[in-house]
Parts: structure tokens; C-alpha cells; sequence
């Protein structure tokens, strides 16, 4: 599964974003080495937003995580 899918599935599930397919990112990455052969171990994800007014309107919703 691509890193950007996996992130965007997080904010459309847990804070609510319905339109989470719509944010733009600058870069994705994971964090660390993978523990095991099919990279499902629940590494960091860590990202830079494009667009200023997207990083906000996830800030906003930081409570609900």
C-alpha cells in the first residue's frame, strides 16, 4: 500500500476529513526500518502539507485524534 493512501485513509477515518483525497502534500515519508518483509508495522508516517489553508483545517481537527 502507498504511503500517501495510508495517510490519506487516517484522515478521512479518525478525524473526519470527508474530502481527505483533496489535500495536496509537498512529501511522505516513513520513518525507521521495517520489522517485517510486507511493511505492514506501523512506522511513523510523516508528511509536509502543500497547501498552508490544509494544514490548518487538519490542525483544527487535532483534538478528535
Amino acid at each position: 500500500m502507498i504511503t500517501e493512501d495510508v495517510l490519506v485513509g487516517f484522515l478521512e477515518n479518525v478525524p473526519g476529513i470527508e474530502d481527505a483525497k483533496n489535500i495536496k502534500f509537498h512529501w511522505i515519508h516513513r520513518l525507521g526500518k521495517s520489522k517485517n518483509d510486507n511493511g505492514d508495522d506501523g512506522r511513523t508516517i510523516v508528511g509536509l502539507f502543500l497547501r498552508f489553508s490544509d494544514k490548518e483545517r487538519v490542525s483544527k481537527l487535532g483534538r478528535k485524534l
